[in-house]
């Protein structure tokens, strides 16, 4: 039992540090990087968010309650364009109001679409001893700690960054989202429907 829970950990893990699904990582950094370390609740509000959304339609999926045919793949990197966007430009006005109001919500959005397509990876690594629920729990779990880790790392590359560089916290914002950009664009072209 133990080695089913730690195998799912580990795949929820490993599904964002994946090095081949670019769009993974991207949505992670873009959007973390507005965030500095005093706003940490902010920033594990939308790690939650996103984790318990995911683990919601990830079981309405599995358990065959709700499922959803479309191809989300384009979705991903279609939103990770858009925080991207949004960053740049709600750093350039200097408006940060709504900005992580904004960020929660489009984490739960992502989450509950990211769920639906986990289902069939989530369902290959099912074998005949293998618990659902204690499946379905380890596995959002890894990706919870996986959202936190590549978060946090993010944060002290920033802090790192403008401490060394003296990058100002905006330009660093700026920098990041605008490579983020520049990076997304052709995984967009790539899973552009047809």
């Amino acid at each position: 039992m133990l080695d089913q829970m730690f195998s799912f950990f580990q795949s929820g893990l490993f599904h964002i540090f994946n090095w081949s699904a670019w769009d993974h990582f991207l949505f992670v950094v873009v959007l973390t990087v507005p965030f500095a370390f005093d706003h940490w609740k902010y920033l594990l509000g939308w790690i939650a968010a996103f984790s318990l959304t995911h683990l919601i339609t990830l079981s309405l999926s599995f358990y065959s309650i709700m499922e959803v045919t479309l191809s989300l793949v384009f979705i991903n990197p279609l939103i990770v364009l858009f925080i991207g966007l949004y960053n740049v430009f709600k750093e350039r006005k200097g408006k940060r109001t709504d900005f992580f109001g904004v960020l929660f919500f489009i984490s739960l959005i992502l989450g509950g679409l990211h769920g639906f397509i986990s289902t069939e990876t989530f369902s290959s690594q099912l074998n005949a001893d293998s618990t659902a629920i204690v499946g379905l729990l380890s596995y959002n779990f890894g990706l919870f700690v996986g959202l936190l880790a590549l978060s946090l790392l993010t944060l002290l590359l920033g802090m790192f960054i403008q401490f060394i560089l003296r990058f100002s916290r905006r330009d660093w914002v700026l920098f990041v989202s605008a490579l983020v950009i520049g990076l997304v664009i052709p995984i967009l072209v790539k899973n552009f429907p047809q």
